[in-house]
């Protein structure tokens, strides 16, 4: 019996073959190679601080605008790690990001105090390279690259209870809250520098036990200093910023894509922008109702007040200078010369 040799084709095996040859040879969905890099963060200060909420705002961003590239994980506050710890969990990568303040990190990176003396607003920080001088110290010595500010405009003042008509001799004896950052300036004034936790800065300042203390003037209108009768004074130390500095693990930033970081770093500079005039109406508001509650600032002279605001500044810089080295602290100065 004689048998063909033709194959014999159904169109339902045609069909097979063809999906089959299409799914073998058209490339896989982006998905299947490439997965989204998840960076754990941590803020230093407590989760419902108002300190957080352009960092929440950040990452939030990051998160919509890199879906499927980069996410940010926010694990949480101090409740998590304690603010003292975050800069070395940074480090050792513990975490990849940290909202930190200047003061925090200074004990591995002591160039991030520059932040807080040179009085300059996130885009003179950039513009000037100022910003590109402690990111060089936070790469070398903590692993971590500074990627931006959320805190211009968010000033240190000077507040007590005493009447000083001479801020070089009247503040003789008169009791302030002691801390690293300010003891200079309070050997400067001649006060009296104690030493206390800030848990427990309000009451000793309503039974007296101090006399005043230094603390950004929004934090202090907001935990009632002024409604409650506490101080009567308030002053500008000279002193800005420092209290949302985002720091990246260096490693953990290598590991995102160039297009992904560049994208990270518009949202960086835009987040820079709105924490600016968050903070400048903030400092507004909280010094409205400060006068309001009947807090004044010393009617000193002019030359006076400038002394005032430029002791603090000197004092944290006369204490970088012995950590750090002789070059990096011309290059500041010469940068603050030509700002």
């Amino acid at each position: 019996m004689h048998r063909s040799n033709k194959l014999f084709i159904t169109p339902g095996v045609l069909l097979t073959f063809i999906i089959l040859c299409l799914t073998v040879c058209s490339p896989a969905p982006q998905s299947i190679f490439a997965s989204s890099i998840t960076l754990k963060a941590a803020m230093a200060a407590a989760a419902s601080d108002r300190v957080n909420i352009n960092f929440n705002k950040w990452a939030e961003t990051v998160n919509n605008q890199l879906k499927g590239q980069v996410s940010i994980k926010v694990l949480g506050g101090p409740e998590v790690i304690a603010s003292a710890d975050q800069i070395e969990a940074l480090r050792n990568r513990v975490v990849d990001v940290s909202c930190l303040q200047s003061g925090q990190s200074s004990g591995v990176i002591p160039e991030m105090m520059f932040r807080v003396i040179c009085k300059m607003d996130h885009k003179a920080l950039r513009e000037s390279g100022m910003l590109d001088l402690i990111n060089a110290a936070a790469t070398q010595k903590a692993n971590t690259v500074f990627l931006g500010t959320l805190s211009s405009y968010n000033q240190f003042w000077l507040c007590w209870n005493t009447d000083v008509k001479n801020p070089k001799t009247d503040f003789a004896g008169v009791k302030l809250r002691g801390v690293a950052t300010y003891n200079p300036g309070i050997k400067t004034l001649g006060a009296t520098a104690v030493t206390l936790p800030m848990s427990e800065l309000f009451t000793a300042v309503d039974r007296k036990m101090v006399d005043g203390f230094g603390q950004p003037i929004v934090e202090v209108e907001g935990q009632g200093y002024g409604k409650m009768k506490m101080i009567k004074w308030a002053a500008y130390m000279g002193l800005a910023g420092g209290q949302g500095e985002i720091l990246v693990n260096q490693n953990a930033w290598k590991s995102i894509p160039s297009d992904a970081q560049q994208k990270i770093m518009t949202i960086t500079k835009q987040y820079e922008e709105e924490a600016a005039a968050f903070w400048k109406q903030q400092l507004d508001t909280a010094w409205k109702a400060l006068q309001e509650q009947g807090v004044k600032v010393p009617q000193w002279s002019a030359a006076d007040m400038a002394w005032f605001q430029t002791i603090w500044g000197d004092g944290i810089l006369g204490d970088l200078k012995a950590k750090v080295p002789a070059e990096t602290i011309a290059k500041y100065s010469s940068i603050v010369s030509k700002k």
